[in-house]
């Protein structure tokens, strides 16, 4: 990764960055240069604070063309806000055409691996139960536009 950032940002400055997000908050880009920038997915789609949301991603969409994410890891058990957070980057890294370059731990199709019981035998759809199966239904997605968004930039 640290070869093709370097391709990617020849010849340019590169260094950390604040993005303008909203109500006058800044993100911090820790490498980027005017169009490329690089962050590790535990800062993008950790729990630490501070916890990056829609409208911080689609301000690194808004600023930057590439975002390579550092450190992909296969998303497991109960890993369903890390999931969350990683699919919603990808959906807005999707709709506005920006290119990712990952480093994972597996290949697309086996990045999720999460645990969508929620432990209650019922017949009645609960909101966990619902918004497991949206889970299920977004992760198959982020697959589909990971394997597009990478064969696109290959």
């Amino acid at each position: 990764m640290d070869a093709l950032f370097a391709q990617l940002t020849a010849g340019q400055t590169v260094g950390p960055r604040e993005v303008p997000v909203a109500f006058g908050r800044s993100l911090k880009v820790p490498a980027c240069s005017k169009s490329v920038c690089r962050f590790d997915f535990e800062t993008l789609c950790g729990d630490r604070e501070p916890v990056m949301g829609v409208t911080d991603f689609q301000a690194l969409c808004r600023h930057f063309d590439i975002i390579l994410i550092d450190n992909v890891p296969v998303l497991e058990g109960d890993d369903h806000n890390y999931a969350r957070r990683f699919v919603t980057l990808l959906d807005q890294m999707y709709d506005r055409g920006v290119g990712i370059v990952m480093s994972a731990a597996a290949p697309p199709s086996e990045l999720f691996r999460l645990d969508y019981s929620t432990g209650e035998e019922t017949a009645v759809a609960s909101p966990a139960l619902i918004s497991l199966q949206e889970m299920r239904t977004a992760s198959k997605r982020a697959i589909s536009r990971i394997t597009e968004m990478t064969s696109q930039a290959a």
